[in-house]
């Protein structure tokens, strides 16, 4: 880990950190509209048909990126295309050789997201 690059360090977190973020940090409308235009034109990764931003539900791995973001854009003042760059690397992080795009649909969302699931659907037991 480089320690001159603290965005780096956010990105290796664990993801229980990430999700305590997304419940901790609540956004301005104005830090919303960053958080939307940053994850929209991302696929999730559990359910493809649907973006980043509105995943098909609150799964632990949606979670995590949503924490992700609110940390980027309100301790580091990313820009969307910044917090975009910066969750696409977190989640080729969490699965180097990429995800399917369908796990919520076909019964995978109580599978660990390096296994190409949701880990969980309670942020309170994450599956990893």
């Amino acid at each position: 880990m480089d320690p001159d690059d603290p965005v780096g360090a956010l990105l290796a977190l664990p993801m229980e950190r990430l999700i305590a973020y997304d419940a901790e940090i609540h956004l301005t409308a104005e830090q919303e509209e960053i958080k939307r235009a940053a994850l929209t034109p991302i696929p999730a990764p559990c359910c493809s048909d649907r973006s980043a931003y509105t995943c098909c539900c609150q799964c632990n791995l949606g979670r995590a990126w949503w924490g992700l973001s609110k940390v980027l854009i309100t301790e580091h003042g990313q820009t969307a295309a910044e917090v975009q760059a910066n969750v696409e690397r977190w989640i080729d992080n969490v699965r180097p050789q990429g995800f399917a795009g369908d796990s919520c649909y076909t019964g995978r969302c109580s599978t660990a997201a390096r296994h190409d699931g949701c880990s969980g659907m309670n942020p309170n037991r994450i599956v990893s």
